[in-house]
């Protein structure tokens, strides 16, 4: 049985922890992130499943621009306001579950110290 680190536990698993403490976030293809970008790409992937389920659109529409040289391109849309903050509330949730899940764990350590010593 192996022991899940406290940010694949706060997170059911959808960060897991590859050998050297290298984070893979499911839903977001194979990238290789630290935990803070873990956390933020996880933020990212879940804010956007919930604005799919309310079919709302996460960016204003593209837009069609004039380059310099005259030559017409298009331009995806800035996030909407409301996305970016369903994308904050998501990761200081996931921050919360993190240091809970760290809390717990030394809590845990600190009891079973205290119980050897009796």
């Amino acid at each position: 049985m192996t022991t899940l680190k406290p940010i694949e536990t706060a997170t059911n698993q959808d960060i897991q922890i590859k050998m050297r403490d290298v984070y893979v976030v499911r839903g977001s293809g194979k990238t290789y992130l630290s935990e803070k970008g873990a956390l933020n790409k996880l933020a990212y992937v879940r804010a956007q499943e919930q604005f799919n389920a309310e079919d709302r659109p996460s960016n204003f529409p593209i837009q069609k621009v004039i380059q310099e040289d005259g030559t017409s391109a298009l331009r995806d849309g800035k996030m909407r306001p409301e996305f970016i903050e369903r994308h904050s509330q998501m990761l200081e949730e996931l921050k919360a579950d993190v240091k809970r899940e760290r809390d717990l764990i030394r809590i845990e350590k600190e009891y079973k110290k205290a119980q050897e010593r009796r």
